[in-house]
């Protein structure tokens, strides 16, 4: 743990001497000097965060703050939260692992700002069985990303938080076998969320031992969610309840076979069953699943605030639903196994229908963002956009991109659309992450071999 010396006096006007008196002719309280003792140290679960913490004697502090960077010139001020008139703590957040950090602590006390000395300190270096980074492309500074949030399918699984750069500076790793799949902040942007599932194995129990786990981003405090039978995705309303794919498991001719529904949890506990593709669906024996995967395999889940509807992904149906949330009607669906695409006729008659997909975005204009993955190695994985037109049931192609030389994607794959011509790919189990101008790549962040990434969201600011 690193730690900067316990005593930090703060100076007077002149920043000579450590009395008040004369900044302003006021009397000092203690009849004595004043002084400012400040902490600076490294959280012990999450050891890039740089907890702040100062207590003042003599004098009532107004306002602080602490100016942080990896040089001298700081570049980044965060304001920090008073306790009481004369102690005040800060927690800073975004710094890359294994960095020397520059911080000075600054103070407003009778209406002068005063100013510690510079000092440094150092984060701690990611750990060892975390997969190395390696960025390529263009100067960070020419990416519209600010950090990614995401995680890391290596062993241990473990929830990431990586910057523009290219650089670790949040994690936390599950000495479990389970796989984390997908990892969120909250609402309030102050805690790390993830899931943590076990993936379906032949014997395998399959239905128990998942959680949500809570994170502050600070490391304060951890909660726990045990959410039994979810898997690969879910995410938070604005009430706090949270929604999520979870397995349904019905007898079919004394055989259990394994479908999906979306649940929800809501803020005081209690177990919602909004949809389930039993209720649209009937069972094919004839279509028995993929080792390792279910007769569904739901995947992906998203939700429309301005609509109270979620979009959800089925893969072994090369499906994509629209359900209302409140009913759990289908509204509409696109994709099929049989090439007819659902509800939509897709144009031009020529394009090639998406196959296996995983996360996709709606877009504010009714169009949808679709990571593609195909279910030939040779063709490769893609992203392939459509405007929809509901009204009439057409869905025409509007964007295609797919990387030479091809990259398969045989597992997960997310895509998020940045700007009017920005796009971020999220190449899953290949371990590849692209910001895309247009259809050409400007930023790859690639994960040493062996590793692959969950599904990504990028943020703008942690604190």
């Amino acid at each position: 743990m690193s730690r900067f010396p316990a005593t930090i006096s703060l100076l007077s006007c002149a920043l000579a001497a450590v009395s008040v008196v004369g900044c302003d002719g006021t009397e000092d309280p203690n009849g004595g000097e004043t002084r400012l003792t400040v902490t600076v140290e490294l959280d012990d679960l999450i050891p890039t965060v740089v907890h702040v913490n100062g207590t003042v004697e003599g004098a009532d502090v107004e306002e602080a703050f602490v100016e942080y960077g990896e040089d001298d010139t700081y570049g980044t001020t965060l304001t920090a939260a008073l306790e009481d008139a004369r102690t005040f703590g800060a927690s800073v957040l975004g710094l890359p692992a294994l960095t020397d950090v520059h911080l000075r602590v600054g103070a407003v006390i009778d209406g002068e700002t005063l100013y510690t000395d510079d000092r440094t300190t150092t984060t701690a270096g990611a750990p060892a069985d975390l997969p190395d980074l390696t960025l390529t492309g263009a100067d960070p500074d020419a990416s519209m990303i600010d950090f990614l949030v995401t995680s890391v399918l290596s062993s241990p699984s473990a929830a990431v938080i990586i910057d523009r750069e290219g650089r670790y500076v949040w994690w936390y790793q599950d000495e479990t076998d389970r796989t984390m799949t997908r990892a969120r902040l909250s609402r309030d942007g102050e805690w790390m969320t993830f899931l943590g599932y076990q993936p379906v194995v032949e014997g395998g129990d399959f239905q128990e031992g998942q959680e949500i786990i809570r994170i502050r981003l600070d490391g304060s405090e951890m909660e726990i969610v045990e959410v039994d039978g979810a898997n690969h995705d879910f995410l938070e309303l604005a009430d706090g309840t949270l929604a999520m794919l979870v397995y349904d498991v019905r007898d079919v001719d004394d055989e259990p076979v394994v479908a999906d529904r979306i649940m929800e949890r809501t803020p005081d506990g209690e177990w919602v069953e909004v949809w389930s593709i039993w209720d649209h669906a009937d069972y094919d024996p004839s279509q028995d699943p993929e080792p390792g995967f279910t007769w569904t395999h739901a995947n992906a889940l998203d939700y429309l605030e301005d609509e109270d509807a979620y979009v959800v992904s089925l893969r072994n149906f090369s499906t994509i639903f629209k359900v209302d949330r409140a009913s759990g009607e289908v509204i509409w669906q696109i994709g099929g196994l049989e090439g007819d695409f659902g509800d939509f006729e897709l144009r031009p008659t020529t394009a090639e229908p998406f196959h296996n997909q995983h996360q996709f975005q709606v877009q504010d204009d009714g169009g949808l963002l679709v990571f593609d993955n195909q279910n030939n190695a040779a063709i490769g994985s893609r992203v392939v956009e459509y405007e929809l037109d509901t009204a009439a049931g057409v869905a025409t192609e509007r964007f295609l991109h797919s990387p030479d030389p091809t990259i398969f994607c045989y597992g997960l794959g997310d895509v998020w659309r940045l700007d009017t011509d920005r796009t971020l790919v999220t190449w899953s189990s290949a371990g590849q992450i692209d910001e895309l101008v247009g259809d050409e790549p400007i930023w790859q962040l690639n994960l040493d071999v062996g590793g692959g990434f969950g599904y990504t969201v990028p943020v703008h600011a942690l604190q």
